[in-house]
């Protein structure tokens, strides 16, 4: 059978559990291992495989080969989500050791759009379409796949297109089925709670920290890897041409700027890591934001040095020299996107002005649209007659009061399609495509 679920769900199986929040990597490894064997069901064996194989990709010296084959083992098992994992990988390489092969990425993507199309489940089509989309709108040079100078880098695995093909031909009674990104059945339970919808925002600036959050049984995992998220990128991305737009600029050259900031952080302790960082930013334009790593800064700093943040500038730069320095990982340098998200993470809940995004990561914004769904249904519920409510509550409604559930959801739909529109695309902090792949479960369970 062919799962996809939602990767972040804890599994009801006791090892599994232990194994996910056990910080030493070979005892999670042993009990990973334990629950594949033991266990006799093709979804909790691929959980386990593809918790394997998290954790040989997050290792702090990752190893590609060894993760794509436990997702690979995944996919056998039934699980289609095993696929983007593997897509992930070759789209944004495991820095600093793996680059990225975008060529490969796509292949795997037509793999999934073309040769699995009548396999796949509708939404991993429309995942699957909306980072095909995200890949064609781009033509450039990218920065994150420059060699670095005296860097050895490894091999992602060769032929994977083959390998995922064969491995697909393996699973046995592939049923297509899909889950929700966040649990969209939970908000059905709230129908007659009220609701208040708040905001999440990234408290901690450093996009870098890796932290896990649990809410309502759901494990969030926020890393570094997500500053190559489309939807933190968008956010970055807003916030400097908002920045260019509104900011005076300081007239005055990249070199002059950082040694303007470095003087000001000197009893800073990994001053070395900051310098490192900055030396290395170039001046070669990142398709994704339109502008150098180098412009960057000069943006971040013109903002920092902004009259409006002019009670916050000394946190904003302490913050800035964390953010930086964070740029330094495993003695090595981050990609060229990671230093540019961390320089503009530097302003995120500290700038004064009311026109600069919050970068918050996808399952923030996830939890946001749950949230939304919740209350929209709640609101709705509440201002509808009591024909129409008793209607609604009922298991076998009768045809006439079958049209009156039809119309009362038909608006619940049209109400949450209008304001996530307008908190998240209108915004450009999602396109139309990524909105419309995380409401579509929510849409479904009204």
């Amino acid at each position: 059978m062919l799962h996809h679920i939602e990767r972040k769900i804890l599994d009801p199986s006791q090892s599994l559990k232990i194994a996910r929040i056990e910080t030493d990597f070979e005892k999670s490894l042993a009990l990973l291992k334990s629950s594949f064997i033991s266990s006799h069901d093709s979804f909790e064996r691929g959980n386990a495989l593809l918790a394997m194989g998290d954790l040989y990709k997050d290792e702090t010296i990752p190893d590609a080969e060894e993760a794509i084959k436990y997702y690979l083992m995944a996919l056998q098992e039934g699980h289609e989500d095993a696929i983007l994992q593997i897509y992930k990988i070759y789209e944004h390489g495991l820095h600093p050791y793996y680059l990225p092969d975008k060529m490969v990425a796509r292949k795997i993507l037509y793999i999934i759009l073309y040769d699995l199309s009548n396999v796949c489940s509708q939404h991993l089509l429309q995942i699957a379409r909306t980072f095909d989309k995200e890949l064609g709108n781009i033509s450039y040079i990218d920065l994150d796949q420059i060699k670095e100078q005296d860097r050895e880098y490894r091999q992602l695995p060769l032929s994977i297109e083959q390998k995922i093909l064969m491995s697909m031909s393996k699973s046995i009674n592939i049923i297509p089925s899909k889950a929700a990104t966040l649990n969209p059945q939970s908000f059905k339970q709230q129908t007659n709670k009220k609701i208040k919808h708040t905001s999440t925002s990234h408290k901690n600036s450093q996009i870098n920290t890796t932290r896990t959050v649990m809410e309502d049984g759901i494990e969030l995992t926020d890393d570094s890897q997500n500053v190559h998220s489309s939807t933190l990128n968008n956010g970055a991305r807003n916030t400097l041409d908002i920045i260019a737009k509104t900011t005076p600029t300081l007239m005055t050259s990249f070199e002059h700027n950082v040694n303007d900031f470095i003087n000001q952080i000197t009893s800073y302790e990994p001053i070395e890591d900051v310098k490192t960082v900055l030396q290395s930013l170039k001046t070669l334009q990142h398709s994704k934001f339109n502008m150098s790593e180098q412009d960057a800064f000069n943006l971040v700093w013109s903002r920092i040095n902004d009259p409006i943040n002019a009670s916050r500038k000394k946190e904003m730069v302490q913050v800035l020299a964390q953010n930086v320095a964070s740029g330094v990982e495993h003695s090595l340098v981050v990609c060229s996107t990671g230093k540019i998200m961390r320089i503009v993470g530097s302003l995120d809940s500290l700038d004064l002005g009311n026109n600069i995004e919050l970068l918050k990561p996808e399952w923030a914004i996830k939890d946001e649209i749950g949230r939304i769904a919740s209350r929209i249904r709640t609101e709705v519920y509440e201002n509808s007659f009591e024909r129409e409510r008793d209607a609604f509550d009922k298991f076998n409604p009768s045809r006439e009061q079958e049209e009156d559930v039809i119309k009362m959801v038909s608006h619940m739909k049209e109400q949450f399609i209008i304001e996530v529109e307008r908190y998240y695309v209108n915004t450009r902090i999602l396109t139309r495509e990524k909105m419309q792949n995380i409401i579509e479960p929510y849409l479904e369970n009204f």
